[in-house]
């Protein structure tokens, strides 16, 4: 068995869940970021382990960074960008347990 980029089990497993509904649902994410509200948008925030209070946070910090979430084609530089954007806010980053 590999290291997985010496991630844990289950860190792995939510990373691959992330990639795998954000690269099938990058056409509707696009579109519920920019009004910073939507159920693929909720849902996207689930997959990060994100508190259901912290969810507005959550939509409102993707709405203002569409940007620079989508300033690069592709739906893994746009995961990246959403993964570096939660990271750098200290509530989300603490709020949403499975930020890897």
């Amino acid at each position: 068995s590999g290291t997985s980029n010496c991630l844990e089990p289950g860190q792995s497993a939510a990373m691959n869940a992330q990639k795998q509904f954000f690269t099938d649902n990058l056409s509707t994410l696009s579109k519920e970021m920019a009004q910073g509200e939507g159920d693929s948008l909720r849902a996207l925030s689930d997959t990060f382990g994100c508190s259901k209070d912290s969810y507005p946070a959550f939509a409102a910090q993707m709405q203002s960074s569409y940007s620079d979430i989508f300033a690069s084609p592709g739906s893994m530089a746009a995961l990246n960008q959403v993964q570096a954007v939660l990271k750098s806010n200290d509530d989300l980053a603490k709020n949403c347990t499975l930020l890897i």
